[in-house]
């Protein structure tokens, strides 16, 4: 069993079965927000890639590999 992810943008926190999750991101991505992951004490912060009609979240910069959220 995986551990799911979760995220923060400012107080909120999310995760990639959270309902409205692609809402969240396509506020967060106008905005140009970088979600922070909550998997280390670190919170490394994600990017968001629009592709084709849907965001996803991406550990690195935009041209890297993206982590699907299907």
């Amino acid at each position: 069993m995986t551990a799911e992810s979760t995220y923060r943008l400012g107080h909120s926190r999310f995760s990639t079965s959270t309902e409205g999750l692609q809402r969240i991101l396509e506020g967060a991505y106008e905005k140009k927000a970088r979600p922070l992951c909550q998997c280390s004490r670190q919170e490394p912060a994600m990017y968001i890639a629009k592709v084709g009609t849907e965001y996803v979240l991406n550990p690195h910069s935009p041209s890297k590999s993206l982590i699907s959220l299907s």
